[in-house]
């Protein structure tokens, strides 16, 4: 492939350059010409890694069962809060016991069977162990390495040689991050925790200090899983408000409602205020138009007491001042704000069904597919095996953990919906930049 840089003492160097790439293959022109990133090169270079660290057998996430991985780490904030946990309990351990120790305790915590709010004996507990202990991933480390290298590496340069992507490259970052820290702790499984010494761990002397920093570590793990939840939730608000100022009419600029992260909530409020005022006021108009009774014209008058016939001509001039507001709302179109009140609608209604499809479906439908809810749902349980398990756990005085499987799987399925939305209404390729030389990566 020629050089292209100029000859310095040349006057025509620019020229000398441009007829150098001009004599280059047209294959290697475009790679070598950098280019916008658009929403699907930023799309779907972000995706292969949220499926390798998710697909990638990690134990507990933030001292959560390992049933729930899958779906937990489709969230890059939760991947972030676990990595740095990590570090923290290493730190932990470290200051009560020896490195070496600390490691062998740290990688029993996150991938051995000492959960001890299972109970003994506990068939989840065992399932766990052969699952997500640290000898059944071990065992498939080199094809997980050898899948990371033939499909993960080419994206994750290709993202992070990206220009103008902030915040792309940081979600990537943070899957990366996570997956390279729990592979970091089965290689250091390999050197602390050879196969035949898998259970020798520290004695008696350290029992309570290993059970009294797991009591501290359980407490820490649940802040920062509060806190990463609450701060995911947010970046789904701030996405949806994103997305529903890309559905307004274009002339809705002139719209005097702010631009602000809460603006479905003042929507709502402002256009059930302006409903209430406007039906108010209409139903005023008409008793001074006609102060007579008008409830009781296409029949006999009501025979009860004066206040049942009162209040029942209040209500029926309310319902009909509320039927003149819509009625001006449709005929009027006062103001654009109607519009925008049925695109809230909309976009709520969009929002709720996925969940409220969900709900039912393992209420009601998920018993009679077995095989198939389990496949999607991964952690679902049949209503046997609930009893089952619960009557085993009533042998045991230990608080039975909730259920995750809903809220795992809704995370998973708007963290979809709404990255797909987002990147195709909102994501903008000015200012960016996409390297020539990475398109060899695809």
């Amino acid at each position: 492939m020629a050089t292209l840089v100029p000859f310095p003492d040349s006057n025509n160097s620019s020229a000398s350059g441009n007829a150098i790439l001009s004599k280059q293959p047209p294959s290697l022109t475009r790679l070598s010409a950098p280019s916008q990133v658009s929403w699907q090169t930023a799309y779907w270079t972000l995706i292969p890694l949220a499926v390798n660290t998710m697909a990638q057998p990690s134990g507990r996430i933030l001292s959560l069962p390992a049933k729930y991985r899958t779906y937990l780490r489709c969230s890059p904030l939760i991947c972030a809060a676990d990595s740095l946990t990590i570090f923290i309990h290493l730190i932990f351990y470290f200051t009560a016991f020896s490195f070496k120790d600390a490691i062998r305790l740290l990688i029993r915590q996150r991938f051995g069977d000492g959960e001890e709010d299972e109970g003994e004996g506990s068939d989840e507990k065992d399932e766990e162990r052969n699952e997500e202990g640290i000898q059944a991933i071990e065992k498939f480390t080199f094809v997980r390495w050898l899948f990371f290298i033939l499909g993960t590496v080419g994206p994750g340069i290709k993202l992070m040689a990206m220009e103008g992507v902030p915040c792309t490259k940081a979600w990537g970052a943070m899957f990366l991050v996570s997956f390279l820290v729990v592979e970091v702790l089965v290689i250091l499984s390999w050197r602390y925790m050879p196969c035949e010494h898998q259970d020798l761990l520290p004695g008696s002397p350290g029992t309570d200090t290993d059970l009294r920093i797991r009591v501290k570590l359980k407490k820490i793990d649940g802040r920062v899983l509060y806190y990463s939840v609450l701060c995911y939730a947010l970046v789904f608000i701030w996405a949806v408000c994103d997305i529903y100022d890309a559905l307004l009419p274009t002339d809705s600029v002139e719209n005097p409602l702010p631009r602000a992260p809460f603006q479905i909530v003042f929507s709502i409020c402002s256009m059930v205020t302006g409903f209430i005022i406007l039906t108010f006021s209409l139903a005023l108009l008409l008793l001074i138009i006609w102060p007579r009774p008008i409830a009781h014209l296409d029949g006999p008058p009501c025979n009860g007491p004066l206040t049942h016939i009162i209040v029942g001509e209040i209500l029926f001039r309310f319902q009909f001042g509320f039927i003149l507001a819509i009625s001006a709302f449709l005929l009027f179109k006062l103001p654009m704000f109607f519009v925008i009140g049925l695109i809230v609608w909309a976009l709520l209604l969009v929002l709720v069904l996925p969940s409220l499809i969900i709900i039912l479906y393992l209420v009601f439908i998920a018993d009679l597919y077995p095989r198939f809810s389990r496949s999607v749902f991964i952690t679902w349980e049949s209503s046997t095996e609930k009893r089952e398990k619960w009557e085993k756990k009533r042998k045991w005085v230990r608080e039975a953990r909730p259920d995750l499987t809903f809220p795992c799987f809704a995370m998973f399925l708007y963290s979809t919906i709404l990255s797909v939305v987002w990147y195709w209404y909102r994501y903008n390729p000015e200012g960016t930049v996409n390297k020539g030389w990475t398109g060899v990566f695809g």
